[in-house]
C-alpha cells in the first residue's frame, strides 16, 4: 500500500529507505496546526507500510524546524483551554497534539535517523532529538526557547534532554532558551555526527542503508528495548511536562510576549 499525500511533508522512497521532508521552507518549517495533525499521522502510516526498513527525517530549505509557528494568530496547537484548575502540582493529565506526537514517535519500531540541516527550535528539537541517530550539519543549531517566551520548555525537552546530557547541564541549557552549535550538540551527547552540510543527507541516507541491509528484526527489537527506557522516563515525566506548558499559555505575559513575536514578525 501507499503512503497518503501530505500537504506539509514530502515522502520519498529508494529501496528500504523512507526519506520524509519537511516542507514549510518559507517558516523554516515552522509546524501550523496541519503540520501537527500530519506529523502524529505519518508515523502510524509507515508503520504498515512493510517494505519500509528505516526512515531519514529532515527539513526543506535552510531549516529543519523552527519549532511552532507563532506567526499564526491564535493559540498553538495541541493545548486544549478550559482545564486549569488548582495548583500546578494538581494537573490534568494532556492528551493533546504534543502529548500524542512524543508517544508516537517513541513507540515507532523502525530506525529513524535525523538530517538535521539547519535550525532545530522547541518542537524542532524534539523531533530530532526523537530520532535514533542523529547527524547535524555544522551550521545547524539546536535548543529550547520556549522560557524565552514565559513557556515550560517544551513538548517532551525536559525528558528527553536530562538523558541524553545529563539533569544540570540539560537544565542550564533548557532554563537559559539558548540555541546549541552542531559542534557543542556532538560533545554533549546531542548529536551523533556533525558533517559538512552539502554532504549532510547523504551521509544520514548512507546510514540508513547501512541498517536497512541488515536482519530486519534484530534491528526493530533492539531499538524497541532500548527506548523501554524512554518510554517510562515519559510515562513519568512527559504528562507533567506538557502539562506545565499548556497552564503557561494562560499567563497574560505570555500573550503580551505571542504579540509582540507576530507583530516584530509583520513588520521584519
Amino acid at each position: 500500500m501507499a503512503l497518503p499525500e501530505y500537504e506539509t511533508l514530502l515522502t520519498e522512497k529508494s529501496g528500504g529507505v523512507l526519506t520524509v521532508t519537511l516542507n514549510r521552507p518559507e517558516r523554516l518549517n515552522a509546524a501550523n496546526e496541519k503540520m501537527h495533525h500530519e506529523l502524529e499521522d505519518v508515523w502510524t502510516d509507515i508503520e504498515r507500510e512493510h517494505d519500509v526498513r528505516v526512515v531519514v527525517l529532515t527539513g526543506a530549505g535552510r531549516g529543519f524546524c523552527a519549532g511552532g509557528d507563532w506567526s499564526e494568530d491564535s493559540q498553538p496547537e495541541g493545548y486544549d483551554r478550559g482545564y486549569v484548575r488548582g495548583s500546578v502540582f494538581d494537573y490534568i493529565p494532556s492528551r493533546g497534539h504534543v502529548y500524542k506526537l512524543a508517544r508516537t514517535m517513541i513507540e515507532f519500531s523502525k530506525p529513524v535517523v535525523a538530517a538535521v540541516n539547519g535550525p532545530a527550535v522547541g518542537l524542532g528539537s524534539t523531533l530530532a532529538l526523537l530520532c535514533d541517530v542523529v547527524y547535524m550539519g555544522e551550521s545547524a543549531r539546536i535548543g529550547d526557547r520556549h522560557t524565552k517566551m514565559g513557556l515550560t520548555a517544551g513538548d517532551a525537552g525536559t525528558v528527553l534532554w536530562p538523558l541524553l546530557i545529563g539533569l544540570n547541564k540539560a537544565k542550564e541549557i533548557l532554563m537559559s532558551g539558548d540555541l546549541v552549535g552542531a559542534e557543542e550538540a556532538y560533545r554533549l551527547g546531542l548529536a551523533n555526527h556533525v558533517v559538512a552540510d552539502d554532504k549532510l543527507l547523504g551521509e544520514a541516507t548512507a546510514y540508513a542503508e547501512k541498517l536497512a541491509a541488515l536482519p530486519e528484526l534484530g534491528v526493530r527489537t533492539t531499538k524497541i528495548g532500548c527506548n523501554k527506557i524512554l518510554q517510562l522516563m515519559w510515562t513519568l515525566g512527559g504528562d507533567l511536562a506538557v502539562e506545565y506548558e499548556a497552564r503557561c499559555f494562560t499567563d497574560p505575559e505570555v500573550e503580551r510576549l505571542a504579540r509582540e513575536f507576530r507583530e516584530a514578525k509583520n513588520r521584519g
